[in-house]
C-alpha cells in the first residue's frame, strides 16, 4: 500500500516553476524529438523523405505529444482530480495529495501549451490542439460517465496508470537522446518525469482503492475502453494523417506529396512491427499497468496488443 504521507512530503521537496515562455523558444534547425518515440521513423516509407522533410515530422510529432499530454491533463485527469477532491469524509493524506496531483497537472499542462505557442506560434495562435481530434464514440461517451462518477466508475484509474507510464516511456528517451535533441524540449520532458514517477504510484493506489470489488459490469466496461485504447495506440493513425495533411502543406511539390502518401499507405503496417511494439508495448514501458492487469482476469484478451 502506497505511504501517502511519504509521497506528499517528496511531491512538496521536489516542485519546481514552470519555465517562463521565452525560455521555451526551441531552434526549428534542431530535432525536438528522439525518433525512437516518433511512429513514422519504423515505416520503410519513411527512409525515402528527405533530411528537410525528417526534420519538420520531427518537430511535428513533437507538437502532437504537447498536445496529448495537454488533453490528458486537462480532460481527463482535472475532471477527476476535482470530484475526488470534493468528496466528503476523505482520508486527510489522500484527499492532500489529490490536491497535490491537482496542482502538478495544471502546472504540466501550462508548461506544455507554452512549448508548443513558443516553438510553434503559427500553428497555436488560438488553439492549444492543431491536431489533436476527440471524437465523440460510444467508448468516449462510457469515459465522460466514468470521469461524472469516478468513484463508481472506476474505468479511469487504468486509463491514468497507462497514460502515464507512457509518458515516464518518453520522458526516459529524451535523457538517453540528450545532446542530440532540442534542449528546451529535453528540460521540459525531464522537469515532467520528476513529478510524473509520483503520480503512477497513486495511480496504482487508485487501482486498490477504487478498483478492486468493482461490479462485473464496471469490469466489462473497463476491459471493453481500455481495449479500445490499447487499439488506437497500437496503430496510431489519427495523429499521423494530421501531421501529413499539416506536411503537405509545407512540402508542396507532387514528388514530396508521393512520399507522405506512401507514409499514410503503410501506417497499418505499425501494429505488426516488432521494434515499434517493443518500444510502445513492451514490458519495460508498460511494466505497472502489465502487473496490475495480470491480477484481473477480465483483461486476459488485451495481452494480445503487448510484446511480452
Amino acid at each position: 500500500m502506497i505511504d501517502q504521507t511519504q509521497l506528499n512530503q517528496v511531491s512538496n521537496s521536489k516542485s519546481f516553476e514552470v519555465p517562463h515562455p521565452e525560455a521555451l523558444k526551441a531552434s526549428r534547425f534542431e530535432r525536438w524529438s528522439p525518433d525512437s518515440i516518433a511512429p513514422w521513423t519504423y515505416l520503410p516509407a519513411y527512409q525515402n523523405l528527405t533530411d528537410d522533410m525528417k526534420l519538420r515530422y520531427n518537430q511535428l510529432h513533437a507538437c502532437t505529444v504537447n498536445e496529448l499530454f495537454i488533453w490528458f491533463e486537462q480532460k481527463i485527469l482535472l475532471p477527476i482530480l476535482t470530484r475526488l477532491i470534493a468528496q466528503p469524509n476523505q482520508d486527510p493524506e489522500f484527499k492532500t495529495a489529490c490536491e497535490i496531483f491537482y496542482k502538478e497537472e495544471v502546472k504540466h499542462s501550462e508548461m506544455f501549451r507554452r512549448l508548443s505557442k513558443a516553438s510553434a506560434s503559427e500553428l497555436y495562435k488560438k488553439t492549444d490542439f492543431y491536431f489533436f481530434n476527440s471524437r465523440l464514440s460510444i467508448s468516449r461517451w462510457l469515459m465522460e460517465i466514468s470521469l461524472k462518477f469516478p468513484q463508481t466508475m472506476s474505468t479511469w484509474c487504468w486509463i491514468l496508470i497507462f497514460f502515464e507510464e507512457r509518458t515516464l516511456m518518453y520522458s526516459k528517451e529524451y535523457l538517453k537522446a540528450k545532446g542530440q535533441v532540442s534542449s528546451v524540449y529535453s528540460k521540459v520532458h525531464h522537469l515532467h518525469m520528476i513529478e510524473e514517477a509520483r503520480h503512477v504510484q497513486l495511480d496504482k493506489y487508485f487501482i486498490e482503492k477504487m478498483y478492486t470489488g468493482a461490479s462485473d459490469l464496471n469490469r466489462r466496461i473497463t476491459a471493453y475502453i481500455l481495449g479500445k485504447v490499447l487499439e488506437s495506440f497500437s496503430s496510431p493513425k489519427r495523429m499521423s494523417k494530421a501531421i501529413a495533411k499539416r506536411m503537405k502543406l509545407e512540402f508542396v511539390r507532387p514528388e514530396e506529396h508521393d512520399m507522405i502518401d506512401q507514409i499514410s499507405l503503410e501506417l497499418p503496417m505499425l501494429k505488426d512491427n516488432l521494434d515499434f511494439k517493443l518500444q510502445f508495448f513492451g514490458f519495460k514501458s508498460n511494466e505497472g499497468t502489465l502487473n496490475l492487469m495480470s491480477q484481473y482476469p477480465e483483461f486476459d484478451h488485451l495481452k494480445k496488443y503487448f510484446l511480452l
